[in-house]
């Protein structure tokens, strides 16, 4: 292999070319350049003015949504209806009618008192058809 010596190796000629009279005309174009004057962008503070003033109301819809629909949850809860009242208290013994009683105020006896109206024929044939009327009748 051939030794390589840097200082005595012939030398490469460059690919490039500086043009002919470019350093006498770089200043006078560069100031032509610079004399230019380029309007710098505005950027209006009133446009985020709208994005500030959307993310509150976003904000506030989410607040007040929020709020309606546990008020909404609330108040639809599932109502119990006369069966599963009934299951309840037949599996409370210690629960007694004067008990009840007691949690009733009179404008809820007066309503159930009217909506619970039971005629006479119904009354006669229940006690027909209780075997155990003696019963009743000795205490």
């Amino acid at each position: 292999m051939k030794s390589f010596d840097l200082e005595n190796s012939p030398k490469i000629k460059s690919g490039f070319k500086v043009p002919d009279g470019y350093f006498e005309e770089f200043n006078a174009i560069l100031t032509e350049q610079l004399a230019i004057e380029v309007e710098p962008k505005v950027i209006s503070f009133h446009s985020r003015k709208k994005v500030w003033y959307s993310a509150i109301a976003a904000i506030l819809l989410f607040a007040i949504s929020v709020k309606v629909y546990q008020n909404w949850k609330v108040n639809s809860s599932p109502q119990l209806n006369q069966d599963e009242i009934e299951n309840f208290l037949s599996y409370h013994p210690s629960i007694t009618t004067e008990d009840l009683i007691t949690l009733l105020n009179e404008e809820d006896i007066l309503a159930f008192q009217k909506s619970k109206t039971i005629e006479s024929d119904t009354i006669e044939n229940y006690l027909l058809t209780t075997e155990s009327l003696e019963y009743y009748l000795i205490d």
